[in-house]
This record gives structure tokens, sequence and C-alpha cells, in this order.
């Protein structure tokens, strides 16, 4: 089963001044809108206003990830309608009706409600009762 590694545990490849190549690329992309900003012959008042909107992007991508958090609102707008029973739902899910704490499904049952229990201090007859 493919599962992905937290944040903290993914290596992340630092080339120049701390930053990543993705961060690299981000300050370069902008910074080339400020550049074209900044040697415009606008007055300097003019020239600082409009390089502080490309000047943030850069940050906020950068540093604060924006385009994941653009990409998972983007997801969220594309599949919030989805509605149990309807043809959209079912083909994400597969749900077909939910009764007693649980999703009944075409193939499987799935619980909707779980209590975590430490499994690794149970005695042996404890934990063959709850595998079974």
């Amino acid at each position: 089963m493919a599962y992905e590694i937290p944040l903290q545990l993914q290596h992340k490849e630092r080339i120049l001044f701390g930053l990543t190549f993705g961060q690299i690329g981000w300050a370069l992309l902008f910074g080339l809108f400020i550049l074209g900003i900044v040697s415009s012959s606008a007055s300097f008042t003019t020239k600082f206003t409009l390089s502080l909107f490309p000047g943030l992007l850069a940050i906020l991508f950068m540093f604060f990830d924006l385009a994941s958090w653009i990409k998972r609102v983007f997801i969220f707008a594309k599949f919030r309608e989805a509605i149990i029973g309807s043809a959209k739902m079912e083909s994400i899910v597969q749900v077909k009706r939910i009764e007693n704490d649980s999703l009944k499904t075409s193939s499987e049952v799935a619980l909707l409600q779980i209590e975590p229990i430490n499994f690794s201090i149970k005695t042996p007859e404890e934990q063959d009762a709850i595998i079974s």
C-alpha cells in the first residue's frame, strides 16, 4: 500500500542560501517581474507600490507553499458538491447507504467511528479476541 512521507521526514536538497530548487524557481520568476517594474520609468513610489504585490506573492509561494494551497482549494471546489446517493459521490466513494455508524458500499463495509487502543500492551488472549 502506497503512502506519502510526512513533510517533517522528507529530505529536500538545499541549493543556495538554504533554499530548494522550487523556492529558487519562484524567486527567479517573481524577481523578473519585480525587475521589470523597477526598470520602468515610473516614479519611485509607483515602482515600490507595484513591486509589493509580486514580492508578497513570491514570499507566499516560496515559504508558505501557496501552490499547494491553491491546488487544495481547487480540488475542494471541484468535489464539494458530492451528495450521498448521487452519481458523482458513487463514482468517488461508491457508498450505497449509511446505517448504524457504518458505510455500506458495493464490496466492503467501512466504519465511520473507531476507538483507538494500544494493541501492543494487551495480553495475547485479548489480542486474539480483538483480531477475531
